[in-house]
């Protein structure tokens, strides 16, 4: 049980930490082909596992405000968060920075 609980608290987030930014596609990772994913619909899907563009914005990206915003670059056709707003402090749990690193 405490070899478990050392590799979901220690291994599994720095494996996460240590992760490239963007898919190996060179897809921005923050992009969603519908809305939904974008802002999650069903509560047990928001949280530390997956945060909604508010949530998103101010503790990974360290924005006061976020949206869902579409978009139709060479990097995104579909969802994104847009952050925007003054400047706030990011999040200091590790478990929440790590799903921060992969757009959850």
């Amino acid at each position: 049980m405490k070899l478990l609980l050392f590799f979901l608290l220690l291994i599994v987030p720095l494996t996460i930490l240590a992760s490239p930014p963007k898919a190996k596609d060179n897809k921005a990772k923050n992009c969603y082909a519908v809305a939904t994913k974008c802002v999650p619909s069903e509560k047990p899907s928001t949280g530390i596992l997956w945060k909604d563009c508010s949530e998103f914005c101010r503790k990974c990206r360290g924005k006061d405000t976020g949206e869902c915003a579409k978009s139709d670059t060479a990097t995104c056709k579909g969802f994104y968060c847009k952050c925007s707003g003054k400047r706030v402090d990011k999040t200091e749990s590790l478990q929440e920075a790590a799903t921060c690193r992969l757009g959850l």
